[in-house]
C-alpha cells in the first residue's frame, strides 16, 4: 500500500512561538554567561595577582583554587539554564492550552450543530483559523440546505420533485467531502 500524499501528518512545530522562545533563550543565555564570566574574571584576576608574586608555593595548589572559583560559576550557569528551560516549557504549555481550549470550544459547538458565530479564540493559530473557516463553510452549507428545505415545503406539488433532486444532489456532494 502506497502512502497517500494528501494524508494528514502530525506537525509538532509552531515556528512563530519557537522562534520567539529561541531568541529569548539565546539572549538570556548571553546575558547570564556575560555576567558569570565578568564575575569570574574579577575573582580570577584577584587570584592571579595574589599568586603571581609568590616566590615559593605554599598552601593549596593553583588548580584546586581555580576549581573552587569556577565551581560556583558553573553551578550558577546550570541553575540559570534549568530556570530558562522551565520558563520556556511553561510558556509552551500555556500556548498549547490556549490553542486546545479554543479548538475544543469550536468542536463542542460544532458537535451540537451550533454554527452561529462564536467569539474569536483567545489564541491566534493556524489550526484555529482553519477550524473557524471550516465552521463558516459548514454554516453556509447548512443555510443552503435550510433554504432548499424551506422552498420544498412552500413549493407547489409539481415543483417538489425537482427541488428534491436538487436537495439530494447537494446532500450527496456534501457527504462526499
Amino acid at each position: 500500500m502506497t502512502p497517500d500524499h494528501r494524508a494528514r501528518h502530525r506537525q509538532y512545530i509552531d515556528p512563530a512561538l519557537q522562534r520567539g522562545l529561541i531568541v529569548v533563550i539565546v539572549l538570556l543565555q548571553g546575558v547570564l554567561l556575560t555576567a558569570i564570566l565578568y564575575g569570574l574574571y574579577g575573582n580570577l584576576a584577584a587570584l592571579l595577582d595574589a599568586q603571581l608574586y609568590r616566590v615559593h608555593q605554599t598552601g593549596e595548589p593553583l588548580l584546586a583554587i581555580l576549581l573552587k572559583q569556577t565551581a560556583p560559576a558553573v553551578a550558577l550557569l546550570l541553575a540559570g539554564n534549568i530556570a530558562l528551560l522551565l520558563a520556556a516549557e511553561w510558556f509552551w504549555a500555556r500556548r498549547l492550552q490556549r490553542i486546545s481550549a479554543g479548538l475544543l470550544a469550536l468542536a463542542r459547538a460544532s458537535e451540537a450543530l451550533d454554527f452561529s458565530p462564536l467569539p474569536s479564540p483567545a489564541a491566534n493559530h493556524r489550526v484555529l483559523t482553519q477550524a473557524v473557516a471550516w465552521r463558516r463553510q459548514e454554516a453556509a452549507r447548512l443555510a443552503r440546505f435550510r433554504t432548499l428545505l424551506h422552498q420544498l415545503s412552500q413549493a407547489p406539488a409539481h415543483e417538489q420533485p425537482n427541488l428534491l433532486v436538487q436537495l439530494q444532489t447537494q446532500l450527496s456532494q456534501h457527504l462526499q467531502r
